[in-house]
């Protein structure tokens, strides 16, 4: 965590403080037929906002593959595809949410649109792209996703 804050300026750094002090209930989500990154994302990330004491879901839209079953608290993960009812129920009560390793509703099939009617701040996690050379995030506003930029106007931070 301390390298990621190295990265932010103070204004960019008081508004991810702001937005996690802010949220109770958070669900996280990766995108579909999600693999190591994504799923070993969420549940870090999950670790982390439990520490905060944070109401923490994670929701992917399907099954990451069998050889992650190894990883820590992966049985508390919960497939879209498999409880879609108590998914969507999730989503509508969260405050904020977290979209890792992907910028398109797309790529979370049918949980997009949950994602989409949801009044909870929103914030976007991209690291496919960082290298250890990388040594900037950069925070865009919603508007600069092409399939974010329908949802209603709230408190986002993006990390590209």
């Amino acid at each position: 965590m301390r390298e990621l804050l190295s990265l932010l300026d103070d204004a960019r750094l008081l508004k991810l403080v702001t937005l996690l002090r802010q949220a109770n209930n958070v669900v996280l989500c990766a995108h579909r037929s999600p693999d190591g990154d994504a799923t070993g994302a969420c549940l870090a990330w999950a670790d982390y906002l439990r520490g905060l004491h944070k109401k923490v879901s994670i929701i992917l839209p399907n099954p990451f593959p069998d050889f992650l079953r190894w990883l820590p608290n992966n049985e508390k993960i919960l497939f879209y595809d498999h409880k879609r009812e108590q998914a969507n129920q999730l989503v509508r009560e969260a405050d904020l949410i977290c979209c890792l390793d992907f910028n398109d509703l797309r790529r979370i099939l049918d949980l997009g649109q949950a994602v989409e009617k949801s009044k909870a701040a929103l914030l976007i996690i991209i690291f496919s792209q960082m290298t250890r050379s990388s040594k900037r995030l950069k925070i865009y506003p919603r508007s600069n996703f092409s399939l974010f930029r329908n949802c209603p106007p709230r408190a986002r931070l993006s990390f590209v």
